[in-house]
């Protein structure tokens, strides 16, 4: 489904995928918008972790423990605003999420 176009004027290869026949059997059946892979709550799970851990090592007057409490939540801060962006994203410069979607967010 590689589409090569040589383009002597300028003397490289100009490559492009035909989306259109390559995903021809993603047609949805439904309104929901079915998300992309993303790395946040992975993330998101790893600063509550070491927001935690930290909480705790502070507690127990270790070392650090207040750092890695304070890393953790600036990390967890982080991840809530890129998420939120990412869905944003989504939803005004994508045009992803339809009537349904918009409806189910307002919700909640």
């Amino acid at each position: 489904y590689l589409v090569q176009d040589l383009n002597k004027r300028k003397g490289h290869f100009n490559l492009e995928l035909n989306f259109n026949e390559q995903f021809k059997y993603l047609k949805t059946k439904h309104s929901f918008h079915l998300v992309d892979p993303s790395p946040w709550p992975l993330v998101a799970a790893l600063a509550a972790f070491f927001m935690t851990s930290g909480g705790v090592l502070y507690m127990q007057k270790f070392t650090g423990g207040g750092q890695l409490c304070l890393t953790g939540f600036a990390l967890l801060l982080y991840v809530m605003y890129t998420w939120w962006r990412d869905v944003v994203r989504e939803a005004t410069f994508e045009e992803q999420h339809t009537f349904a979607v918009q409806r189910g967010l307002r919700l909640g």
